[in-house]
């Protein structure tokens, strides 16, 4: 499973032009991952987002505002720290872990899956170690819900994830970057059938 992650700001050209360019290309999902907006700005990028991702079948993953995901009856993704905050979370939810005992305590709580990181090195978190194939291999052999590592994950190391028991992963920086989205995606997407076999419902 792939999953492609936006951050506007780092897009150059246009973004909605670029999201269409990723979803023509058919990654399992989008998560829409923009976390300097109002829940009324977010709401409105979203519905955006929404129609170019029905318009190729590809998932889109609302982060952090459950309200938006209720309204549009879409999954979720949020941050462990926003999960303590429920006794047992709603359906259709990721939560981004950092530690074995945060993945174990969201899987209790109900989470559907979870996203590991960072693995690699990234600009995103700049000064910051990445904790790398070991960690995310703990991570798995702890847990029973699937997990997805993230963090400078790209064609080229993109097979040490395959080594793990990873379900997935998530691909952000490279793909707000890159010249040609839609080939980047489609590389990515071709291996990803290759070696992972979860969908996010």
């Amino acid at each position: 499973m792939i999953i492609c992650v936006t951050q506007r700001k780092l897009c150059k050209d246009n973004f909605f032009q670029r999201i269409d360019s990723i979803a023509s290309a058919k990654p399992n999902a989008i998560i829409l991952r923009e976390k300097d907006c109002t829940e009324k700005e977010y709401l409105k990028l979203a519905k955006k987002c929404y129609d170019i991702c029905k318009k190729y079948n590809v998932t889109l993953i609302i982060n952090t505002f459950y309200n938006v995901a209720k309204r549009l009856n879409l999954p979720v993704q949020i941050s462990f720290p926003e999960s303590q905050k429920y006794s047992h979370l709603p359906i259709n939810t990721g939560v981004s872990i950092h530690s074995v005992k945060e993945a174990v305590e969201a899987e209790k709580n109900g989470a559907d899956f979870l996203i590991a990181g960072h693995i690699f090195p990234t600009l995103c978190k700049p000064g910051l170690p990445p904790r790398g194939t070991n960690f995310l291999s703990e991570i798995c052999n702890n847990v029973s819900c699937p997990v997805l590592g993230i963090g400078g994950i790209d064609e080229n190391n993109v097979f040490d994830i395959a080594k793990t028991e990873a379900s997935g992963f998530c691909v952000m920086s490279s793909l707000m970057e890159c010249p040609n989205p839609y080939e980047k995606t489609l590389t990515l997407r071709n291996i990803s059938e290759k070696f992972f076999h979860y969908t996010i419902k």
